[in-house]
């Protein structure tokens, strides 16, 4: 096929057909090629290799091409405004999925490992997927530049029309987020099954302690009830100095209590819960198709009965702090303080649609819609497993 064929086809040569052409061209010849049947760059290598008067040619057609791609700019600037004018130029550039083959590549690399272990070794293998978050983000930037593209060529269509050349661009643009998107999502369905993994070892960690944690329970219900009456000696002043070690030796104590039990491991931690919660969140706003639905089905259920477990403990706590009878703040606003069940989901979410919206910008729609959807199902089954309690 000759450059005037692809002219008339409308299809660009590949570098390679370039290559091969140049090399039986007469440097007028190459001259002669339509500027719009060239690739979008010729590379330096191609014009270093070919013989002088040929690469005088082809360092003419490259000036040509740097010409035509500034007028144009010019041009789609002065009709489309300047933003849609760069979402066009970024569509019209040489683009490659090198770096989401890159993710995919180790993801499974990773994969194979985590099979490998029998899905045991969570906090190392944790760290191994973490090394990889360079990558995740750099491709999580690229994306959000495509898919923010994209939606300023939608609001361009809906103000002048389907164009051939904005629908073109359009559809490039979402193309290239969708493979991109695609290797992210290689990258949290992973993630998704340490974190099912982890929240299931945290489950069978608090069944298993949880004789021990109601027996310390119950010694903190003696020891305040011990409190109160030293308190009751104290207002009351019958053996005050005796009252007032009680109270000392009683306080002590359950200072003592509750700092043991933050510490013991079966306790959830804040950041451990917002983690499983980015885990899950993350995984449903990539993850499609039934088979990926079943496994983020596992991984609410179990994400939902942490949540009631870690609720409680807030709740204990606050609890316990309330009945405090040194504590300055008022009890009630105590509770108020560290109680958080919905109020914690609702602030984490809140949280990640400003991500969310700091990521895509004008883009943000869609996964916002997501979002809101993986938001109100998360409630909704929360609200379902604490009225069953």
């Amino acid at each position: 096929m000759t450059s005037d064929d692809h002219t008339r086809s409308g299809r660009k040569l590949t570098l390679d057909e370039l290559r091969r052409m140049v090399a039986d061209m007469s440097a007028a010849e190459v001259r002669s090629l339509p500027v719009d049947s060239l690739p979008d760059e010729i590379p330096l290598d191609v014009v270093e290799a070919a013989p002088p008067d040929i690469r005088r040619a082809l360092e003419d057609l490259s000036f040509a091409l740097s010409s035509r791609d500034l007028s144009r700019r010019g041009d789609d600037a002065e009709r489309f405004g300047p933003e849609a004018a760069a979402a066009l130029e970024l569509a019209d550039q040489p683009w490659s999925d090198r770096e989401a083959r890159r993710l995919e590549e180790a993801v499974r690399g990773l994969a194979a490992e985590w099979r490998e272990s029998a899905a045991s070794a969570s906090d190392d293998f944790r760290k191994r997927l973490q090394t990889l978050v360079p990558q995740l983000e750099a491709l999580r930037q690229h994306d959000a530049r495509l898919l923010q593209a994209g939606a300023r060529l939608d609001d361009t269509i809906a103000t002048h029309g389907a164009e051939v050349r904005l629908q073109t661009a359009r559809e490039c643009l979402y193309q290239r987020g969708n493979r991109q998107e695609a290797a992210l999502a290689s990258y949290y369905a992973l993630n998704l099954q340490v974190v099912r993994n982890e929240m299931r070892a945290k489950r069978a960690e608090i069944d298993a302690n949880a004789f021990d944690d109601e027996q310390l329970r119950e010694r903190l219900d003696t020891l305040h009830a011990q409190l109160e009456h030293s308190q009751s000696l104290l207002r009351r002043k019958l053996r005050p100095r005796t009252a007032q070690q009680e109270r000392d030796r009683v306080q002590g104590r359950i200072t003592e209590l509750m700092r043991e039990r933050n510490a013991r491991e079966w306790v959830i931690a804040e950041h451990d819960m917002t983690r499983w919660l980015d885990g899950v969140v993350d995984a449903s706003l990539y993850l499609r198709g039934a088979r990926q639905e079943q496994v983020l089905r596992d991984g609410r259920l179990q994400l939902f009965q942490l949540l009631n477990m870690f609720c409680r403990q807030q709740e204990d706590a606050a609890h316990q702090l309330a009945r405090n009878p040194f504590l300055q703040l008022d009890p009630q606003q105590a509770i108020e303080f560290l109680l958080i069940s919905e109020r914690f989901i609702l602030g984490y979410f809140s949280k990640k649609r400003n991500d969310v919206t700091r990521w895509l910008g004008g883009a943000a729609e869609r996964k916002l819609q997501d979002l809101d959807d993986v938001q109100q199902g998360i409630l909704e089954e929360y609200r379902r497993q604490r009225k069953r309690q």
